[in-house]
């Protein structure tokens, strides 16, 4: 946008800068989620515009003594300004990262609690924009004065969410800087399923429903995405859905509807693109799932003999150290091979 405001030549704003958000709806952040997840890059809420996957970093120091203060270290890519309240300490190290965010509930400034291990120099945790379009807005605005395009108003900088009647004569009546165009859904979706970005789930999740009915919102991609697979057989009970990304612990999806769902993959012109898209585990093309006490594998697989499987195994309100519960769990699928 910077490089396209230079080659017209432009060398001041007077306007403001609109964003139009009209058909998504307002709630980014799913019904369901928890607190402890959404201040953090995984529970990142799904806008009308996302930017950098609506994270940014935050850049942590430690000293050498175990429950020792735990500060920042350089610049904090965020709106706030680096302002935080801060209760992180040191764990032995080894530790991990085991330090959260929390989106304030006082002034609005996030909390961090938790721990990182001792010794750390420049330990990198990720947080989710609350406001990803404003820091859109915000880095255009960076690039455009780092390029000697100034504003000519005090206030002119406006991250607003017009009605749709103001947006459209805007377009209609002036002139196309940038059109930019996604990357096709395959590609995005191959990330979605190697990376297990949550952001992509509740974007294609919303997209669905602008698609189908010309507005965006979670809860009647729900509907939707429940009555397509009631119309292929996998019954309403077996699908308690509250999100497109599976964050929410009150999801509830059978092992059967899983299984279902990938078989009605196999026999659609998408399925190639969609099966090298999934992750490999345990020598098996399948995609993983875990939440607190859950842990879950679904995909294929076929056998020294040739025989092709479909299979989804869940495990729910195990104890014990997740690696020994997938040591576990890769020893009963390895009966497929």
């Amino acid at each position: 946008m910077v490089d396209a405001a230079q080659e017209l030549k432009i060398k001041a704003i007077t306007g403001d800068f609109l964003y139009h958000n009209s058909k998504f709806s307002l709630q980014a952040i799913p019904d369901g989620w928890i607190w402890q997840d959404i201040g953090n890059y995984y529970g990142a809420g799904a806008f009308d515009i996302n930017w950098k996957e609506n994270q940014y970093e935050l850049h942590l120091a430690s000293g050498n003594k175990i429950g020792g203060e735990v500060n920042f270290n350089g610049h904090v890519d965020y709106n706030y300004h680096g302002i935080f309240k801060n209760e992180l300490v040191s764990a032995e190290k080894g530790s991990g990262d085991n330090a959260y965010i929390y989106l304030g509930t006082e002034n609005a400034y996030p909390l961090l609690k938790g721990t990182i291990p001792v010794g750390e120099k420049d330990f990198i945790i990720s947080g989710a924009y609350p406001n990803p379009p404003y820091s859109l807005v915000e880095d255009i605005k960076s690039g455009l004065l780092g390029k000697g395009i100034h504003f000519t108003k005090q206030n002119e900088w406006v991250s607003t969410a017009p009605v749709a009647e103001i947006a459209t004569d805007s377009i209609k009546n002036g002139h196309e800087l940038l059109s930019f165009v996604s990357p096709p859904f395959d590609s995005l979706n191959f990330w979605f399923l190697r990376k297990s970005i949550n952001l992509y789930g509740e974007a294609f999740l919303k997209t669905i429903t602008l698609e189908k009915e010309g507005y965006a919102s979670t809860e009647k991609g729900v509907a939707l995405l429940k009555k397509f697979w009631e119309g292929k057989g996998v019954e309403s009970a077996a699908l308690n859905i509250m999100d497109g990304c599976g964050l929410s612990p009150q999801n509830r999806v059978t092992a059967n509807a899983l299984v279902n769902a990938l078989q009605y993959a196999r026999t659609r012109n998408w399925y190639a693109s969609f099966y090298n898209a999934l992750p490999e585990y345990n020598g098996m093309k399948m995609k993983s799932g875990s939440i607190n006490g859950a842990r879950a594998y679904a995909g294929y697989h076929v056998s020294k003999t040739n025989k092709s499987y479909t299979f989804a195994i869940i495990i729910n309100n195990y104890d014990g150290l997740p690696s020994d519960v997938i040591k576990k769990m890769f020893i009963a699928l390895d009966i497929l091979k």
